[in-house]
């Protein structure tokens, strides 16, 4: 058996596997709903259609530069922390 578990075989190679897979997942989940959107208002205007989907990623951009800035800092080591010398 491997270290995950899974053992040797098919099931350990979808496993090593499946975490791209779900990525993927994510990622085609977030195209198809922006397409989704802009072919909805493309018959009023395709400029309006571009610009109206332009603005949504550059709100998911904006989002994720707050989410990345808002995480913790990990520069300097605690007083608990043990130092480790090679």
């Amino acid at each position: 058996m491997s270290a995950s578990g899974t053992g040797h075989g098919p099931a350990g190679t979808w496993a090593g596997l499946r975490p791209r897979h779900d990525g993927a997942d994510g990622v085609a989940l977030g195209v198809a709903t922006l397409g989704t959107l802009y072919l909805t208002l493309q018959p009023h205007s395709f400029p309006h259609a571009f610009a109206t989907v332009e603005y949504i990623q550059m709100g998911i951009v904006v989002l994720l530069a707050i989410g990345a800035a808002a995480l913790p800092r990990f520069t300097t080591a605690s007083a608990e922390t043990p130092v480790v010398d090679a």
